[in-house]
């Protein structure tokens, strides 16, 4: 399996990975990464090979220029070779004459998509390397989506919106295209203890509400921030705990110093995984106003800790959250529906509690890895030789 480091890419690839050791297929993941090379053994059918790459955009063309004469015989052995990173499979892709491996890709959007909704947003949420990325960059991406989807045997999506985009946008001949929904570890989350329904209301305790992601412009951190603004209007006692890192984090701290909400605002940058499980299980209400998405991980995890999860509507959204059943849609971009809805949440309780409930039953009925892991299993197995 070729991914990269960090991201929710790389959340997808070891949940799948971990998934898939359970059943007994020998995986390794080949991590494109900023340290140095190494191989750690996870379990018996699950290791991490990391490779080093220069930190420094364009990074799919260091990984090409310097593995794409090695990376056939570094994958020599194996039966099936999974790209989860497009860019990363293109490597393997101009190699594959010698190989002859069966190839498979994974989607997770529309590199046009993804144009349009940064265009979308205001210009002062930019920086240079998210401009780099989404236009100068474009070219790069489509070429290496268009040739792993040319050479792969499947191209699997986690959601019919990125299917429909990809299909709309990039104009791909979808027969050879399929949707695996994204996963959740349920062991590790509940490993982390339990969620208890404690009863709360905001005139007997401290509200606290939660955003962990990268801090860049596509997540909305600054819709999270200007909500919270509102929204501690009405509830003196709501508490905010950002974690993540990003470009975007010099803007939060001066948010956070230039309000005078030291007290109010907790900013924890990274967390480790299983740390961050115990965040969300602490929270009362989890922010997620990302303006794209293809299937968002972290809202899944939220759902799975049983917490309600307010998130902008989105087409991929709409698929795991039905607006006050499973979670909270509001009108993307719009400030004023979004903190409409949290503040419904934040001053009803039983509706927190319904909401968390509900999205809970629904992840764990469609979005197991221990289930869908068989799905690539059975996919896997059409191609083996």
């Amino acid at each position: 399996m070729l991914t990269s480091e960090g991201g929710g890419i790389s959340s997808v690839s070891f949940g799948l990975a971990q998934a898939l050791s359970k059943l007994g297929v020998q995986t390794t993941i080949y991590l494109s990464s900023k340290t140095q090379r190494d191989l750690i053994t996870v379990n018996k059918d699950f290791k991490i090979a990391t490779l080093p790459v220069l930190n420094y955009p364009p990074k799919s063309l260091w990984f090409l220029a310097r593995y794409f004469r090695t990376i056939p015989t570094m994958l020599a052995e194996y039966d099936i070779i999974h790209a989860m990173n497009p860019e990363l499979g293109m490597a393997y892709t101009l190699s594959r004459p010698v190989t002859k491996k069966p190839f498979l890709t994974t989607l997770h959007g529309s590199d046009r998509a993804y144009l349009k909704a940064f265009l979308g947003t205001p210009i002062k949420n930019w920086t240079r390397s998210d401009f780099a990325f989404h236009v100068l960059e474009l070219p790069l991406h489509e070429f290496a989506t268009k040739r792993c989807v040319a050479k792969s045997e499947k191209v699997i999506v986690p959601s019919l919106a990125t299917l429909n985009e990809l299909e709309i946008n990039a104009g791909f001949d979808i027969s050879k295209f399929c949707v695996i929904s994204n996963g959740i570890n349920f062991d590790e989350i509940d490993d982390k203890g339990t969620c208890e329904y404690l009863g709360r209301s905001q005139q007997n305790a401290e509200l606290t509400m939660i955003y962990a992601g990268r801090l860049f412009w596509m997540k909305g951190i600054s819709y999270v921030l200007e909500a919270y603004s509102v929204l501690r209007k009405q509830f003196k006692n709501l508490r905010l705990r950002i974690f993540g890192r990003g470009p975007l984090a010099k803007h939060v701290s001066r948010f956070v110093g230039g309000r005078g909400l030291s007290n109010s605002i907790y900013f924890g940058g990274f967390l480790p995984h299983e740390r961050l499980i115990e965040e969300v299980k602490a929270a009362d209400l989890v922010f997620f106003p990302s303006l794209y998405e293809s299937q968002p991980v972290f809202a899944l995890e939220a759902m799975a800790c049983r917490k309600p999860v307010i998130a902008f509507d989105l087409p991929s959204t709409r698929e795991i959250i039905q607006n006050n059943k499973t979670g909270l849609l509001a009108k993307k971009g719009n400030l004023e529906d979004l903190c409409n809805k949290a503040s419904h949440a934040l001053g009803d309780c039983d509706l927190r509690h319904r909401l968390g409930q509900n999205g809970y039953e629904y992840v764990r009925k469609n979005h197991d890895w221990n289930n869908q892991a068989k799905k690539y299993v059975e996919v896997y197995e059409e191609f083996r030789n």
